[in-house]
């Protein structure tokens, strides 16, 4: 479900770059040796190394601290100090790998700068838990524009674009 509110194009783009998500160590059954699911530590997480795998949409990233909250078996929510990002992860049934729910914003430039101008971003997270303290996570994000002003707002760049990356995340524990 798309939230509808006043901000600058810097903060939806700021927002993309602080989702992440926190990991738990790989337990091997010992009759199959096969991988099972794995628990992320509750509690802060910090972003580290980031890879830009492609970048449409000229975003910056920055480091970042985020909060993970277990809520169910294989169920986590990923949220960051400031309540922006706020997004639910599910875990795979084995090894360390996860998803969350889609996320999206939406900022109207007639109530800021009053251009006809309805800015649209989705973003998508997945990633995966390497051991109790490390993982790492790739961040889509999708930015589009409606309205006749759209070519008129300079931060925008040319849309619709595209950005992935991929971040290193850490437990602050």
């Amino acid at each position: 479900m798309a939230r509808r509110r006043p901000a600058s194009w810097t903060t939806l783009l700021f927002a993309t770059a602080l989702l992440g998500c926190g990991d738990k160590g790989v337990e091997t059954d010992d009759d199959t040796g096969q991988s099972n699911a794995l628990t992320p530590e509750n509690g802060a997480w910090l972003t580290g190394e980031s890879n830009v795998l492609e970048d449409g949409c000229d975003t910056v990233l920055e480091d970042a601290t985020l909060v993970l909250t277990n809520v169910g078996e294989r169920t986590f929510l990923l949220y960051d100090e400031d309540g922006f990002i706020d997004t639910a992860c599910t875990l795979a049934a084995t090894a360390g790998s996860f998803t969350c729910s889609d996320q999206a914003e939406e900022t109207d430039f007639s109530e800021t700068t009053g251009q006809d101008a309805l800015i649209s971003a989705l973003w998508s997270t997945s990633g995966e838990f390497t051991t109790t303290s490390e993982g790492s996570l790739e961040i889509a994000t999708i930015v589009t524009c409606a309205g006749t002003d759209c070519d008129l707002i300079d931060e925008l760049g040319a849309l619709p674009c595209v950005t992935r990356f991929s971040v290193e995340i850490t437990h602050d524990g």
